[in-house]
């Protein structure tokens, strides 16, 4: 695999990059395609299904059991136990790990202190051999047997949201006793995850682990949360005032957004019969304006990322409820 970068103010990073591997007595080469770009001998490449699969199985043989399409809608906390609800359900335990992509509870307004970033993929024919990676976020390249993996701005056929933290690595620790929080991993979740399941079972078994005070989730970093903070107030104006002026008056096919209809605001979207379906345009989860992406036929919050389909059905939170259906 090659990093490469077609930006000036990216370079150094990658020559920092290739300084410390040659350091550890590494061979990097150039391929010159590229403004710069880095390459090794002899590489691997991660498989993350194959290590989720045995992962499962060495679970699997210590009686560990898995609940799919489980989610929560809601934590007590009480005297000697949590009370959570999932789905109509609820389990009673006495110790509880908050490890999920974005935060949906308010406790510690942690979704204030880390934003979500989607990126979209596409399946291609294969075009070639090398397996490429733009730091710069412009195009990557993933060889498979007869297709290839691309991502690059115009990518729609699947998408992901990954959690950027404001002050730049993961929350992984004890917030209060019998009570542990694991978020925002960063676009690195294969390599977090497993350091935050040590940083937690170390905590639980009141084991030494040299990273708890760098990862602990009780600080936050005002000088490197400025990074992010244009981008974040940008998408707290998106959901709280543009929108409110950026209406649309006659959609396609295929269409949404938002329309004013006998003064009223509303979220419209047009299907492929012709059949209008109507929706508040307030986010569930915190009343953010919402916006919709025709490319992934998709409603988006800017505020803070819930995703529903075209049809107002919810698909990714932090928000818990589809979309208010209007007459």
């Amino acid at each position: 695999m090659s990093l490469y970068t077609d930006n000036l103010k990216n370079v150094e990073k990658l020559e920092k990059e290739q300084h410390y591997l040659q350091f550890f007595g590494e061979t990097v080469f150039d391929n010159q395609k590229h403004l710069k770009t880095i390459s090794l001998h002899h590489q691997y490449i991660f498989h993350p299904l194959k290590y989720l699969y045995h992962l499962v199985k060495c679970c699997q043989k210590k009686n560990v059991q898995f609940y799919e399409h489980s989610r929560v809608d809601k934590i007590i906390k009480r005297k000697n136990d949590f009370l959570v609800y999932v789905q109509g359900h609820r389990i009673i335990c006495q110790d509880l790990i908050h490890a999920s992509r974005y935060p949906f509870i308010k406790k510690g307004f942690y979704f204030l202190k880390m934003f979500q970033s989607l990126e979209s993929i596409d399946l291609k024919q294969r075009t070639g051999n090398q397996c490429t990676l733009s730091i710069d976020l412009t195009e990557s390249y993933r060889p498979l047997k007869n297709h290839a993996l691309v991502i690059n701005s115009k990518s729609k056929d699947w998408f992901a949201q990954d959690t950027i933290p404001l002050r730049g690595i993961p929350y992984m620790g004890r917030y209060k006793e019998h009570e542990y929080f694991i978020y925002g991993f960063q676009k690195w979740g294969m390599t977090n995850s497993f350091l935050a399941s040590k940083i937690i079972k170390d905590l639980y078994l009141n084991n030494d682990n040299a990273y708890l005070s760098l990862f602990s989730c009780h600080y936050y970093s005002l000088s490197y949360s400025k990074i992010y903070l244009k981008q974040m107030l940008h998408h707290l104006y998106l959901g709280y005032v543009k929108f409110h002026f950026h209406t649309k008056k006659n959609l396609q096919r295929g269409q949404g957004g938002l329309m004013k209809i006998n003064h009223k605001l509303y979220a419209v979207y047009l299907d492929k019969q012709g059949i209008y379906h109507y929706f508040s345009p307030y986010c569930p989860h915190l009343k953010g304006l919402l916006s919709f992406d025709e490319k992934h036929q998709i409603w988006h919050c800017p505020c803070h990322q819930s995703i529903f389909d075209c049809y107002g059905k919810l698909i990714e939170g932090p928000c818990l409820k589809d979309m208010n259906k209007q007459k």
